[in-house]
């Protein structure tokens, strides 16, 4: 109990954004894990700290323990939970730019294909898609992700929404000269629709976060409302209520960004931080959100 406890200490700082701190309270709770030789806690809190250094691309932390976690779950025949841990580290080899470990990670994973396991599939057909975006093949990457868009849906949902995220991200790159274009905001709204949907049915919480930002800067980026208060106050509500607190401090800055975007006058968000962050536009904005979802 005890260790479960510091473990979920260091979940809520994780949560809250507070990175750092968390892979520092996680450490110190593997080392009574490992004392006490409780494996299932010690894989968790090994997943845990890969995926925020993954997220903080502090990729040469990493490795290791995604290698510890895929042990113990080989040995114990967890092989559907195994396969999300392979296209992790197959996220790892793209970012670090490691192409031979990356195509063991693919051999791996169509392994499990070939076994029948339905989301291994589906995580080859993304991964390809998330490197090709990497290289800046976006057209090819468009192609590799619309094919696996409809897969996703029916099988995993957390894989839909990295899907539909990315899908925006490509077309937002491809048409950034032309973003007002009828055919690209109807596009758009379509997977912020979908995406809204599986969120808000599913406990997501850092991609429902996600997915209000995106809609804020997409609702300015597309002129299609001048009202933008409503989803600043649900967005603002729910970073409240998770303790989200990277998301609402990004809101805030948006707010203050909004300001200069739009042209309001009478706005002290800039009081809030001492040296307020500038984004040129709403697109550069989004664009880094939407590097997020992977």
């Amino acid at each position: 109990k005890r260790v479960r406890c510091l473990r979920k200490i260091a979940d809520i700082l994780a949560l809250k954004g507070d990175f750092q701190e968390s892979v520092i309270r996680y450490k110190k709770v593997q080392d009574v894990t490992i004392e006490a030789n409780n494996l299932v806690e010690n894989v968790i809190i090994s997943l845990n700290k890969a995926r925020i250094n993954l997220y903080m691309e502090n990729y040469d932390e990493i490795i290791d323990d995604y290698k510890y976690a895929e042990r113990f779950l080989f040995e114990n025949g967890l092989e559907n939970i195994l396969v999300d841990i392979l296209a992790e580290r197959g996220l790892l080899y793209i970012f670090s730019d490691k192409e031979e470990l990356f195509d063991e990670v693919l051999e791996k994973l169509g392994e499990r294909e070939r076994e029948g396991i339905e989301t291994a599939r589906v995580w080859i057909s993304y991964l390809n898609g998330i490197k090709q975006i990497h290289k800046g093949e976006y057209n090819d990457a468009y192609g590799s992700l619309i094919s696996t868009l409809q897969e996703a849906l029916e099988i995993d949902k957390l894989i839909s929404v990295g899907v539909l995220f990315n899908l925006i991200r490509i077309i937002v790159e491809i048409y950034k000269e032309n973003l007002n274009q009828p055919f690209v905001s109807e596009e758009v709204n379509n997977y912020l629709g979908l995406i809204s949907g599986i969120v808000n049915e599913s406990n997501f919480f850092y991609l429902k976060g996600l997915s209000y930002l995106v809609n804020l800067l997409w609702q300015i980026i597309s002129k299609e409302g001048e009202d933008h208060n409503e989803i600043i106050i649900q967005a603002s509500e729910y970073f409240a209520k998770t303790g989200i607190e990277e998301f609402g401090n990004f809101l805030l800055i948006l707010q203050y960004n909004m300001a200069e975007w739009l042209g309001l006058e009478g706005v002290k968000i800039q009081s809030v931080f001492a040296t307020p962050r500038k984004f040129e536009s709403p697109q550069i904005a989004l664009m880094e959100l939407l590097e997020k979802a992977v």
